[in-house]
């Protein structure tokens, strides 16, 4: 682990007495056990931290950052909404919680079984108040309410603006009813103009949008969710129980809606092409291409200078979303517990947006810009600040951190690993494992990755594997290179010996996989 440059850090010696730590200069006193804060963001576009691009400038990630450690190759455990999310819930591989793809999908199922164990409960077990606010998309028919947490979210994905609790948000502020100046939608050619955002926004993959927020900033779904969070800790910050608040805003997916504060602030013809934004595929997966197409055939942006607004939507989407979790954050500051609180931010999976041929969302693709994450902890007392892991670690990881944290004993049937035992060097980790079930497709993709070399294994399509030390972008699939054959052998091992841990090896679709790899 390493560590950024910074001023000395403040190092308060403390003393343990009866049950509580407390600051040896007098300051206040704490439980041994933190509050956790844990916000998980949707569809970031992280093109800034994984290439170094301007853009999107994430100011409260870069100031946790510097004040907790970051681990710099994070990945989604599977880089869809709903199974990462449950991995994110429950602390295993979605082969094991069994939702495959998201709610509504033809495989898996839609709602965890009731012998599925999540976080709360055992947080709950060691005195932890635990609550969810914002998009749950674990469920057709139960929501966090259903598995004991306070707070709300809504069933499938979910629609913000169409909740009672939203509805009563708007009373209780005196806030008109959104709207959006609509300038782009996946099934109209031209900008459609000014849209009510209640009860519903409608459309064809409605989700494919843009435009411009007209009513108040504290109109937005992000705002929404982060006052509705702020107020749930004033409101239990000073009990004697320590608590643990989910904070998932339905941002900065699609629809890329920014307030009018925010519309034009990054200059479209600023944005470089991004570098596989014209990648011809030919050496990809045939379904990498198909879906390619599918897009290409049904939104009117053809060369960069018509693509770069809609990447500019998304790049002031994210800031925004950004910059109105560190309301969160500031709150814990102003009422005086930020000292006894753990921070985490990260998000279930990436953007594929302009990327890989010129894409929209995400599909069923394993590429940087779906896998990575931010991931960032400020923990006081667990954590150095300004440290960097570049391990390769996953969101799933992050259940077995939190029992750590809060002093509950890791559930054996955890998949993942502690955090912060990975970034001390306590537990040793060089390679990990991710998978994927498809998105409305058939596509059965396992992922391992160890330092800069990915290898993707699929089922019926070609394999891929890339040096990113050389190639970050991924503009060559190295699978029939010669100079990368030992390479490739020792990636499949290593995909097999996890698959065969992980008790990934029960479904058709992992036989077939492993006998392909010669690993039964």
């Amino acid at each position: 682990m390493q560590h950024r440059d910074r001023g000395a850090s403040d190092c308060r010696r403390t003393t343990e007495a009866n049950g509580h730590r407390t600051v040896a200069e007098g300051g206040p006193v704490k439980p041994v056990r933190p509050n956790i804060v844990w916000i998980v963001l949707d569809h970031l576009i992280l093109h800034s931290r994984i290439h170094g691009s301007a853009y999107p400038r994430l100011s409260t990630i870069d100031r946790l950052a510097t004040e907790g450690v970051e681990f710099t190759r994070a990945l989604s455990v599977c880089p869809i909404c709903t199974p990462a999310r449950a991995s994110m819930l429950s602390g295993v591989y979605p082969h094991r919680h069994g939702l495959l793809q998201n709610t509504g999908a033809a495989i898996g199922r839609s709602d965890f079984l009731p012998s599925t164990p999540l976080y709360n409960t055992r947080l709950a077990d060691v005195g932890y108040r635990c609550a969810y606010f914002g998009k749950w998309h674990c469920g057709d028919r139960l929501v966090a309410a259903d598995y004991g947490f306070d707070g709300w979210s809504d069933r499938d994905y979910g629609y913000p603006y169409a909740l009672r609790e939203y509805a009563e948000y708007l009373n209780r502020n005196q806030l008109p009813d959104p709207e959006v100046d609509l300038e782009w939608h996946y099934s109209a050619a031209n900008p459609v103009g000014r849209v009510p955002l209640r009860p519903g926004f409608k459309g064809p993959r409605a989700h494919m949008a843009a435009g411009v927020l007209v009513s108040p900033e504290r109109t937005h779904e992000t705002r929404f969710v982060v006052e509705s969070a702020c107020d749930w800790i004033h409101e239990h910050a000073a009990g004697e129980d320590p608590f643990c608040i989910r904070v998932d805003p339905w941002g900065p997916h699609h629809p890329y809606f920014v307030p009018e504060e925010r519309a034009g602030t990054i200059d479209p013809a600023t944005l470089d092409p991004y570098p596989s934004f014209g990648h011809s595929l030919a050496d990809r997966p045939r379904h990498h291409r198909e879906y390619r197409d599918e897009i290409h055939g049904s939104v009117p942006f053809r060369g960069w200078n018509e693509w770069a607004w809609l990447v500019a939507r998304a790049y002031e989407h994210a800031e925004y979303a950004d910059a109105t979790i560190g309301w969160v954050i500031d709150s814990l500051d102003a009422i005086g517990i930020a000292d006894q609180t753990v921070v985490i931010v990260t998000a279930d999976h990436g953007d594929a947006l302009a990327s890989n041929g010129g894409l929209i969302d995400k599909d069923s693709m394993m590429v940087e810009e779906t896998m990575r994450i931010p991931l960032v902890i400020r923990a006081p007392d667990f954590a150095e600040p300004g440290s960097v892991c570049a391990v390769p670690v996953t969101n799933m990881d992050i259940v077995p951190t939190l029992y750590r944290i809060a002093g509950a004993d890791v559930d054996d049937r955890c998949d993942g690993t502690d955090l912060l035992a990975i970034a001390s060097g306590a537990a040793h980790r060089d390679h990990v494992m991710c998978e994927h079930h498809g998105h409305t497709i058939d596509a059965y993709q396992r992922y391992i990755r160890a330092g800069d070399l990915v290898y993707v294994a699929h089922n019926g399509d070609s394999d891929e594997l890339y040096d990113l030390a050389s190639d970050p972008y991924q503009l060559a699939n190295r699978i029939d290179d010669a100079a990368m054959s030992s390479t490739l052998v020792e990636m499949q091992r290593r995909l097999a010996s996890e698959m065969h841990q992980f008790g990934d090896t029960q479904s058709p679709y992992a036989t077939a996989l492993l006998n392909r790899l010669g690993h039964r």
